[in-house]
């Protein structure tokens, strides 16, 4: 690592343009904080890092929010903790946007910001200092079978041949699938246990790693 590392004219501009939008957003003391740029490495994006996870020391309630993530896979933009972790990819100049590409979403992005985070000490560290420890976050692609307790409410739309009513009725009421043209559906309505059986057939894990080209597409 390089101590006392050089920037470019290029890279002081940007610096100073990012000084200006962190001090509208999050005030005097943030940017003394955020913009130190005596960080100890060479590595643009490990800057990057390094930047992020200070400012996530300003949010509180990352533990319970990484949680949420794993059990609800997307706890919505509405919590204040991951509108602020989401907010906070603007003061490095990453995409907040998923990458389609390497199938990343965005809460997949937070999620391994937020693993390595806590990961490196979290809330009781100076991440201007020492060695980052990076480790991948696991994503998995689950195949599973399921019942689902479902009634139905739908309107068929049919044809059938037939010279007498009574026996056009029962052959279509005996199985109107049979007969069915077109249909549409009315309203569903969910038992009180929506699953009447769930079984998993498979779980692949994926390796999720916080790197330049998942943030920086």
């Amino acid at each position: 690592m390089l101590k006392n590392f050089q920037i470019s004219k290029s890279d002081k501009d940007r610096i100073l343009s990012l000084h200006e939008s962190v001090k509208s957003k999050h005030g005097t003391s943030d940017y003394n904080t955020l913009t130190e740029n005596n960080i100890p490495t060479d590595d643009q994006f490990e800057k990057k890092l390094r930047v992020y996870f200070t400012y996530l020391q300003k949010i509180q309630g990352l533990n319970e929010l990484k949680l949420e993530l794993e059990k609800k896979n997307s706890p919505g933009n509405q919590l204040k903790p991951y509108k602020d972790a989401v907010r906070g990819f603007r003061l490095v100049g990453w995409d907040y946007v998923p990458n389609h590409q390497l199938r990343i979403g965005i809460q997949d992005k937070l999620y391994m910001l937020i693993n390595n985070f806590l990961h490196n000490g979290g809330y009781n560290r100076d991440f201007k200092e020492g060695p980052l420890d990076i480790i991948p976050s696991t994503k998995w692609d689950i195949e599973m079978d399921y019942i689902e307790n479902v009634t139905e409410y739908g309107r068929y739309y049919s044809e059938a041949l037939g010279n007498d009513l009574e026996t056009v009725t029962n052959n279509v009421l005996e199985d109107p699938s049979r007969f069915m043209v077109n249909s549409e559906t009315l309203d569903t309505v969910y038992g009180e246990d929506d699953y009447l059986d769930k079984s998993i057939r498979e779980m692949r894990p994926r390796d999720l790693f916080p790197t330049k080209e998942v943030f920086e597409n």
